[in-house]
């Protein structure tokens, strides 16, 4: 298993359904590969009194959105290789009016004889009146870093 353009490609296998309609959008994060510096940016998509929508994810040329529903209380695959699950987002104790808790789920360890070590990077979703973004430790995050490594992701640092 090989994990050469790991946010470019798993957004092409991303399985969930493009935003049709224009709203508002909120950056919440920059996202980074640390193969290549691929950039992709993380969004909170809003209704026209700044509730939440969904969550978007999108470079220059690609826009995938994933509505709270999709990942209210279950995992959502956003990228697989190799038939294992290297990237997924959960949304847990979740509100579409004052967010709640992210969870990123990671292959850690791909293990061919065991099982796989998966770790997890816990986020809270939060607003501030019309303003959504992400926090870690009541402390705001502006940036995560993907370590990618041959067989999946070995970490994901945040910066604050």
């Amino acid at each position: 298993m090989r994990i050469l353009a790991l946010l470019g490609t798993f957004m092409l296998f991303f399985t969930m359904s493009l935003s049709n309609a224009m709203a508002k959008e909120q950056i919440l994060a920059r996202v980074e590969r640390s193969d290549n510096g691929g950039v992709l940016r993380f969004a909170a998509e809003l209704t026209d009194v700044s509730d939440l929508k969904g969550l978007a994810f999108s470079t220059s040329s690609t826009r995938i959105y994933v509505t709270v529903a999709d990942i209210d209380g279950r995992s959502k695959v956003l990228y697989r290789d190799s038939g294992q699950d290297v990237l997924s987002i959960r949304a847990v104790n979740f509100s579409l009016y004052t967010g709640g808790r992210l969870e990123l789920v990671y292959l850690k360890e791909y293990n061919l004889l065991s099982s796989n070590v998966y770790k997890k990077v816990v986020l809270d979703l939060e607003r501030d009146g019309d303003t959504w973004f992400l926090s870690k430790d009541g402390r705001k995050v502006s940036r995560l870093k993907l370590n990618i490594y041959r067989w999946g992701i070995s970490s994901i640092d945040l910066f604050y």
